[in-house]
């Protein structure tokens, strides 16, 4: 049975996957870069990946260091011991890919499939990955699952011939056996009537029991079942015989007095069977890598899964822009705008269904802004097993019959890219967002229903595709209410040349006024690009834009009759800032939370120290009382978190910054807290500095003024769920001289600390997470305000202190306060890493210097131009520096430099005279090499410049 720490933690977990499956499916429902604690995606359950294993792809530069650093290293053989591996092999071992791709940039040799032995975390494996500073990116096995729509209607015979002009189409060219449509699914009946003829045999290798072809594979005579490794591709009829279902509706026999006829004519097939022996999709990605090592202009996938996965965009690179190959996928059968992928991904022409009488979307059809085309998928005529046929639909037969005609499209532009193919299918198809049952699903269903016809004889319609977009408000580009925003892209042309090319943009979304609204691009060749830089779009955000709203820009080109519609997306009102500048990737948000914006989505990249994840979840606490408790962190395991801070000012990042190398500015109050409400308005700001010394901490200061009535006993605190390498060994120590709590790993490879930078009153409270909390709070039963309110006028030194320690939760405060209504008051904290507890504590001390000498002088008056330094030259500095001071009008104002530690190394005397600028020369060839700051101090103002020192 699992400890109750354990228990604790995997509730956490639970909790977070509760709230995925509640939350339902968003337009944009991925994250495609992996940053902070690694974490299951929304809505997936067990069934949707590989138990027990884990993909990653081990950075290049780790695989090709001189040291043999990779997998036979120091750093691998330190993750090793702490997870129960049964084996870790390349991926892809019989690839031809064994180095970067000039042209995608990918290398399928540095992709690495780890099986675990039973009970290991995936996530925990996961996350130590991250942390041994290896990989690229790691991320569980995903499974697709097929998007076969059983359908029992027994009529109907192809009549998609008549609606996507196929038979006109094969009037113009019917393909040719020497295209090749691989088919990525569960197998094929190797003998069927109208199948046989048509399969691609690999003469080179024939069934001998000998690899005679050398490519590693032994008898790849008629494909490869990549799901069970063998030369068998024939289907198990697990799932239904669905390959051979998707095999016939692209690629069955024609012209053969039997049966049906697949829409790829005389295009052969591959079969690529990538599910195993229990009919589980094991091996997806997989054969598309086969299939364009292999020869495949085509591959068809009619399956998905909701899951991204930076493995599989990296092999429709590898296969599309390396390899040349056309990937078509099904949009999906769930009659939503959930993104599908591969469909979803770049480079895959992502296939819906309508209907077969007028082109209305197939009920149970997806529709959205990544579907590119529309083919039927109802009453299908196709194979199926033991030579027979049936009639079926959904978009699992939609899409093998776009991969169909995609191969006569290949067949008929020889010269034609496989991006350029996909290009001309989506530029020839017939309108369907006039059809009046399609005004629900308006721009939801492509470019409209492919044509065969019109693909294989337009040589004049261009095919422009927007990429590289960019969004500048000149200032901070975080895009909140007021700014106006410029939109700037390349547009490449695909086919076709332009004569008089216009783009146009539109957004319905009430909080975007459109200002500039077009612009002319005129002739564009054939691949040749142009960008709008110099004559940009133009928005406007309009008030009362809510947090982080994603809108939807439409991008309209006309050119004659070619009409075209593209979406782009912006986020506004993000409300979120990344501190990255040095040993420290952080976010901070405007509601006062740290590192993650919640629970569901985990929006931010957490607080991560040389890239390893440290923190849960985090963020400010302010109490004057038992019920006079306001924060927005957790106040139970299954309930989430409070939410009594409102933003009045998002998180903004201050360009150019005027303290450190990146400042973030923002305003919340505490009017959402309900009874527990006191009147506070916070201003929060964040620092961070990339100087040595100082490279592995960032300040947060919280000026909190009270516009209530007097309190006598507030407190204010960080409340800071660590999780440092394994959660439920955690330790706790606390360093009163240094106000510094400090939490770290059984192992002692990681620390984490919290220092109180203001007030020589410092409270801190080290919680076990733990039943009966350990002698202290229990909190595993959820934590209310009287507890909040202990937790931050209490001490605590300690936790985590038996055996080898457990899952620990640490505040750190300051009070109590007497703050009077129409008062403000500063409290200050740094948020530490390091690899041992001196640097750690060393980050401490140089954080509290740095604090005393810039931040805190800085606030008391820098933001004026009434007394500033002007110039210090040189600087960088060896013997002498210059220094410029224009002055305040009574001429009187003090000098010094100060080292980093805020100590005055320096005083510089000054004089008074009616001329309002000074200059200095002051003698620096005494001081050691490192960062200085030049401080004046004049009658209400400080200003602060940064010295660098270098003998």
């Amino acid at each position: 049975m699992l400890s109750l720490s354990v228990q604790v933690v995997m509730r956490k977990i639970l909790a977070k996957l509760l709230v995925y499956l509640l939350v339902g499916s968003t337009l944009l429902n991925q994250v495609k870069a992996q940053s902070g604690p690694f974490e299951m995606p929304k809505s997936i359950t067990q069934s949707d990946y590989l138990q027990g294993v884990v993909m990653f792809k081990l950075k290049e530069s780790i695989a090709k260091s001189a040291g043999g650093e990779g997998l036979e290293g120091k750093k691998f053989e330190k993750f090793a011991k702490m997870h129960a591996i049964n084996s870790v092999d390349q991926a892809f071992p019989r690839t031809l890919s064994k180095s970067k791709s000039v042209k995608s940039g990918v290398n399928l040799s540095l992709i690495y499939k780890l099986k675990l032995s039973e009970g290991e975390s995936i996530k925990n494996v996961i996350n130590d990955l991250y942390k041994s500073g290896l990989v690229e990116y790691a991320e569980p096995y995903y499974l697709p699952k097929l998007m076969y729509s059983p359908n029992d209607i027994d009529l109907g015979l192809q009549t998609s011939m008549i609606s996507s002009s196929i038979l006109m189409g094969w009037d113009e060219n019917k393909g040719d056996t020497n295209i090749v449509i691989g088919i990525s699914d569960t197998g094929i009946d190797l003998d069927h009537v109208d199948l046989v003829d048509n399969i691609k045999c690999n003469y080179a290798d024939p069934i001998d029991s000998i690899d005679n072809d050398l490519d590693g594979y032994v008898d790849n005579y008629y494909g490869w079942d990549l799901g069970e490794d063998d030369n068998d591709p024939s289907s198990d009829g697990i799932n239904w015989h669905h390959g051979v279902k998707v095999t016939g509706a692209a690629g069955a026999m024609a012209d053969n007095t039997i049966g049906i006829a697949g829409t790829g004519f005389k295009c052969k097939i591959m079969p690529l069977k990538m599910s195993d022996a229990s009919g589980v999709l094991n091996k997806g990605y997989e054969s598309i890598v086969y299939g364009a090592e292999h020869g495949c202009d085509v591959i068809n996938c009619s399956w998905g899964s909701t899951s991204y996965s930076l493995v599989a965009q990296d092999i429709v690179n590898y296969a599309v822009i390396d390899n040349d190959v056309v990937i078509v996928a099904a949009a999906g059968n769930n009659n939503d705008t959930i993104v599908l992928y591969p469909a979803g991904y770049d480079n895959v022409l992502c296939v819906t269904g309508v209907d077969d009488t007028v082109g209305v979307k197939k009920d149970n059809s997806n529709w959205g802004i990544y579907v590119d085309v529309a083919i039927q998928a109802d009453n299908l005529r196709t194979t199926t097993n033991n030579d027979g046929y049936s009639t079926t639909g959904g978009t699992s037969m939609a899409s093998p019959l776009v991969a169909g005609i995609a191969g006569i499209v290949r067949a008929q532009f020889p010269a034609m890219t496989a991006l350029q193919v996909m290009a001309q299918i989506k530029a020839t198809t017939d309108v369907l967002d006039t059809i009046p049952g399609n005004q629900p699903y308006l721009n939801g269903l492509g470019t409209g229903r492919v044509n065969l016809y019109k693909a294989l004889t337009d040589s004049v319609t261009p095919g422009i595709e927007l990429t590289n977009e960019q969004f500048d408000d000149n200032n901070d580009n975080s895009y909140v209410a007021g700014d106006t925003i410029d939109i700037s892209a390349i547009f490449v042309n695909l086919l076709f040349p332009t004569t008089n090319l216009k783009v146009s943009i539109a957004c319905s979304s009430p909080y975007v006024e459109i200002i500039d609204t077009n612009i002319t691009l005129g002739v564009i060749a054939t691949l040749d690009s142009v960008n709008n830089t110099s004559d940009p779009f133009r928005i406007k955000v309009l008030p009362g834009v809510p947090t982080s709203e994603t809108v939807i820009i439409d991008v309209v080109y006309e050119d004659g009759s070619y009409l075209k519609k593209e979406y782009i997306t912006l986020l506004l009102n993000q409300d979120f800032v990344n501190l990255e500048v040095n040993d420290i990737s952080a976010s901070l948000f405007g509601n006062a939370r740290i590192g993650f914006s919640d629970w569901v989505t985990f929006n931010g990249l957490g607080f991560n120290y040389q890239g390893n994840p440290l923190l849960y979840t985090g963020g400010l606490m302010l109490g004057s009382a038992s019920d006079k408790v306001v924060d927005n962190v957790r106040y139970s395991f299954s309930q989430l978190q409070n939410d009594h801070f409102a933003v009045v000012q998002s998180a903004t990042e201050i360009d150019p910054p005027a303290v450190s190398d990146i400042d973030v500015i923002g305003k919340f109050n505490d009017n959402n807290g309900g009874a527990n409400t006191m009147n506070l308005q916070v201003v929060q700001r964040g620092y961070a500095w990339n100087d040595v010394g100082h490279e592995n901490y960032i300040i947060l200061e919280y000026e909190i003024k009270n516009n209530g009535v007097d309190l006598t006993d507030l407190y204010g605190g960080l409340f800071i769920d660590w999780d440092v390498v394994n959660a439920v060994q955690n330790k706790i120590e606390y360093n009163s001289g240094l106000k510094l709590g400090i939490t770290y790993d059984f192992s002692e490879t990681l620390f984490a600390g919290i220092k109180l930078l203001t007030s020589d009153t410092a409270t801190h409270y080290a919680i076990d997470v733990i039943a009966g909390g350990g002698g202290g709070i229990d909190i595993t039963d959820g934590v209310n305000e009287a507890e909040k309110y202990i937790l931050l006028s209490t001490d605590r030194p300690d936790g985590g202190v038996a055996g080898s320690g457990n899952d620990v939760l640490d505040v750190m405060s300051t009070g109590p306060i007497e703050l009077l209504a129409g008062d403000s008051v500063k409290i200050a904290f740094a948020l530490i890493g390091g690899d041992d507890k001196a640097s750690v504590e060393t980050g401490a001390v140089n954080a509290q210097g740095m604090y005393n000498a810039v931040v805190s002088p800085t606030h008391n008056g820098i933001a004026s131009n009434s007394s500033q330094i002007t110039s210090i030259v040189p600087n960088p500095a060896d013997q002498y520096v210059a220094i410029l001071v224009r002055a305040e009008s009574d001429n009187t104002f003090g000098m010094q430099i100060v080292n980093s530690n805020g100590q005055v190394v320096k005083e510089i005397q000054t004089w008074d005279t009616n001329a309002r600028l000074h200059r200095y020369q002051v003698d620096v060839s005494d001081l050691v090499s490192g960062i200085y700051f030049c401080r004046v101090t004049s009658r209400n103002l400080i200003s602060v410049e940064k010295i660098i020192i270098s003998h």
